[in-house]
């Protein structure tokens, strides 16, 4: 700030010379506050979450427990979709892991606004305040169910896409990224993909710009010198895919329709509520087309062929490919994001910032106060779950049982595997099939990865049925409950008010509470 001399006498310089600075700790304490909510409630990530953070302990702690042993094991080799694996295993050396993963879901979600703020500063030479809105975007649909890998490397994709428009095209900047690129494709394989496809619309977009010379050359360096960064990853995947993807339905495949395209759009600004999400999506479509249409932003011509790219990407990406489902709704968060990284304020944009203010203001005001009580709710869910479980004797295998699969159930499925981290126990729907930890050839024949709650009459069908003696070749072991009460101890079970629950002289329940039933099983079947 600056003393100025005037005709009036001595004056303060416009907070101009202090606005830069002072941008940067805005966007600062906005995606602190919006993180807040993932720090003040470490379990409220829910749906495929707790699944991989018992795969990363398993991964952790196998070699010292002869429990864990008995039902699992780890071999490593080409899976990609390891952000967790790679970046959360090095913290439990030093942290528990629920704290460990609680850190890394806050990175994770934190490089998706940061990826926006490094796009806006290379393609509009500044850290525009548009990106301040990029933070309403950490509530998506991924994110809620629990695709933190995904979401990780969406963010991170963002952020070398970034780098890679930074850098002169040439060698230097191909060797960094044939480097680069293999982390991004562990990570999460759409996250590579994701990177690759942005990065062709960028240089196309720029070759019709003029910056990239005759097409010859163009292409040339684009394929023979730029397609060199693919090169690994791709043949990693080609040496994988017939060995890991073996049991992938590869003939399921739907495009999903209208539906599923606004399913998408509303995706990125929904975190369980689908009203919500529409609001804050009508808001923000309606903030952006009045900003635009009056004059008080302009996008950079560098990421428009970008953002053209990624509603492309959004209406056209399949809903299910080759068994892999809800493709659909992972990206619907892009094309906002590329939008709001090109925006810049006008001159009569900054003269309406106060408004423009209080709009986003509102917005993220509605969003947090959603945010607070699901993820409040979700995260004293499955503390409950964890205290429950964590009652049961070491090496307890648990069965997953259900009446109904209502919202809250289809969330939280994946909390009861939380007793691998408090019981080194065991559950059969652990992710087996997409990474490096395996069941132990015991374990095999009571084992489906990704299985869903059973109901009271397939319990109380199967209970006195022989248990499975050998495993499917597939690794999908379909009647892994079979005589039940022989090969689980425990029975988790999802209550509700109005259902039945299940019944036999081999359950007593020890746990109850208004979302859940643990019950221990006795062999003895009368």
């Amino acid at each position: 700030m600056k003393i100025i001399p005037s005709s009036h006498g001595i004056t303060i310089a416009p907070l101009r010379s202090f606005f830069p600075q002072a941008r940067y700790l805005l966007l600062l304490a906005v995606l602190v506050l919006a993180l807040a909510p993932m720090i003040r409630f470490p379990l409220g990530i829910a749906g495929d979450y707790p699944n991989h953070l018992a795969r990363v302990y398993i991964e952790h702690n196998l070699g010292s427990s002869a429990t864990l042993q008995e039902h699992f094991t780890v071999e490593w080799g080409i899976y990609p979709d390891l952000a967790m694996d790679m970046f959360m295993r090095p913290l439990m050396a030093i942290m528990d892991p629920y704290t460990a993963g609680a850190v890394f879901n806050v990175i994770a979600a934190a490089l998706l606004p940061i990826g926006v703020a490094l796009l806006s500063w290379v393609a509009t030479g500044r850290v525009g305040l548009p990106v301040v809105a990029s933070v309403l975007l950490i509530y998506s649909k991924p994110l809620a169910w629990g695709f933190i890998n995904f979401v990780f490397a969406m963010g991170l994709a963002l952020c070398l896409l970034a780098l890679w428009i930074k850098m002169r095209p040439g060698w230097p900047r191909t060797a960094l990224f044939a480097a680069l690129m293999p982390i991004l494709f562990f990570s999460h394989i759409l996250g590579f993909l994701l990177f690759g496809y942005l990065m062709l619309a960028y240089e196309v977009g720029r070759f019709f710009a003029g910056e990239r010379g005759l097409a010859r050359g163009f292409f040339g360096g684009l394929f023979l010198r730029d397609g060199l960064i693919a090169v690994i990853p791709l043949a990693l995947f080609a040496a994988s895919f017939r060995e890991r993807f073996a049991s992938l339905d590869t003939d399921n495949g739907t495009f999903g329709g209208f539906a599923s395209r606004l399913d998408a759009l509303l995706a990125s600004l929904n975190f369980d509520n689908y009203l919500l999400s529409t609001i804050l999506l009508t808001g923000m479509c309606l903030l952006l087309y009045l900003a635009f249409s009056r004059g008080w932003l302009t996008m950079s011509h560098a990421l428009r062929p970008v953002l053209g790219a990624s509603i492309v990407l959004v209406l056209a990406v399949p809903a299910v490919f080759s068994g892999i489902a809800y493709l659909h709704i992972r990206y619907g968060v892009i094309p906002i994001a590329i939008l709001l990284a090109g925006s810049s304020l006008t001159d009569a944009g900054r003269a309406r910032l106060v408004p423009l203010t209080a709009a986003f203001i509102s917005l993220f005001a509605l969003q947090q106060s959603h945010i607070y009580d699901r993820m409040g709710l979700l995260d004293r869910a499955q503390n409950d779950v964890r205290a429950a479980v964590a009652s049961l004797p070491q090496g307890a295998r648990l069965l997953i049982g259900a009446q109904t699969v209502t919202p809250l159930v289809n969330r939280l499925n994946h909390a009861p595997a939380l007793v691998i981290i408090e019981a080194d126990g065991y559950v059969a729907n652990l992710f087996s099939n997409t990474s490096p930890v395996g069941v132990s050839a015991l374990a095999m024949p009571l084992h489906l990865p990704q299985a869903w709650p059973l109901s009271s009459d397939r319990l109380s069908a199967s209970a006195n049925l022989n248990p499975p003696t050998k495993a499917a070749e597939s690794g999908f072991t379909l009647d892994y409950y079979h005589g039940w009460p022989q090969t689980f101890e425990a029975l988790f079970w999802f209550a509700e008010s109005d259902s039945p629950k299940p019944e036999g002289l081999h359950l007593t329940p020890i746990v109850e509470n208004e979302n859940f039933i643990l019950y221990t099983v006795s062999p003895n079947i009368e």
